[in-house]
């Protein structure tokens, strides 16, 4: 979901999971999931793969918990995207 097809390029996006597993109560299962809702559309959009594991974490935090962060984060990823349903046409 993120581009990371060599254990050289995904290995940021370990240490960026277990930045987030750190910095939230969710397991690392609970944010991978998470994430797997808002990955692919803000990947897509050009964010970088690790604060978005971070923005899931931080959500986490904050009491957004289970796949709810990613739906949320991806709604709003989607809905940013000129010329796309939900953008203010």
């Amino acid at each position: 979901m993120a581009g990371a097809y060599s254990p050289e390029a995904a290995q940021p996006l370990y240490e960026s999971m277990l930045q987030a597993s750190l910095t939230s109560h969710a397991s690392l299962g609970q944010i991978a999931r998470a994430a797997s809702y808002a990955l692919p559309a803000l990947h897509a959009a050009g964010a970088n793969s690790s604060d978005v594991m971070l923005l899931v974490a931080t959500m986490m935090q904050g009491g957004i918990m289970n796949t709810k962060s990613g739906t949320w984060l991806n709604a709003m990823a989607s809905n940013a995207l000129p010329n796309t349903l939900g953008s203010g046409l």
